[in-house]
């Protein structure tokens, strides 16, 4: 179809974890209390002291992945120099390499997510003891799910003795961004959350004469 292209792919990867992935760095064992954590299974209970476990992890094992997408591009003869895009991708990644920084919500998810904690023994009346180590190292996790659909629309018009206007705007819309860290436990997902917004896009308008380029553009993320 003249006014018309469609386009599809599929294909896998296999990423081995590089040097620096590979190689700790020295653990940190000092005063943390200004990251204001506490520790859920011994009643709220401030963490002060204990010791950072950081870096590489030399039991990497490879990502792999599968990915798919497909996509339309329309380009109508009737309205010259338009071009809209619409194109569906999906990833699925196995033993993704991430880490868990200090943060509360993953204290919150102890038990689901493998080593993160290393404890002493019980003691004040809980059932468990204070927390020695907390290990931000490098691990891999199950497995994680991307899907996402995007959007383009690009329009020049050239405008008689006064040079060409250009308009462009792209846009993401993720409708799923799952993680699972050990395959007994549910994937979790963070659609919605800080890298992966449910939408964010660009606009650009763009004019251009005798040499001369005057540009305004924006960014949008939900």
């Amino acid at each position: 179809i003249a006014d018309v292209t469609f386009r599809a792919s599929y294909g896998t990867g296999f990423l081995p974890p590089d040097m620096s992935q590979l190689v700790p760095v020295p653990s940190f064992t000092g005063d943390l209390s200004f990251f204001g954590l506490t520790d859920p299974r011994r009643g709220g209970e401030p963490l002060t002291e204990f010791t950072v476990l950081q870096g590489g992890n030399p039991d990497l094992r490879p990502e792999e992945s599968r990915s798919r997408s497909a996509g339309v591009i329309f380009t109508p003869r009737f309205v010259s120099g338009l071009r809209l895009s619409v194109d569906w991708t999906q990833i699925r990644k196995h033993d993704n390499i991430t880490f868990f920084g200090l943060d509360q919500s993953a204290l919150d998810s102890e038990f689901i997510i493998p080593n993160l904690v290393t404890r002493g023994p019980a003691s004040a009346g809980f059932s468990v003891g204070p927390i020695l180590t907390y290990n931000t190292a490098l691990i891999n996790v199950a497995q994680q799910r991307v899907e996402a659909y995007d959007f383009a629309l690009d329009y020049q018009v050239q405008l008689p003795r006064w040079g060409a206007l250009t308009f462009s705007a792209n846009a993401t819309r993720n409708v799923e961004n799952t993680q699972q860290v050990v395959s007994t436990f549910p994937a979790r997902d963070s659609l919605g959350l800080k890298g992966a917004l449910d939408w964010q896009g660009s606009a650009l308008v763009s004019w251009e004469y005798s040499g001369w380029a005057l540009t305004w553009s924006a960014n949008y993320f939900d």
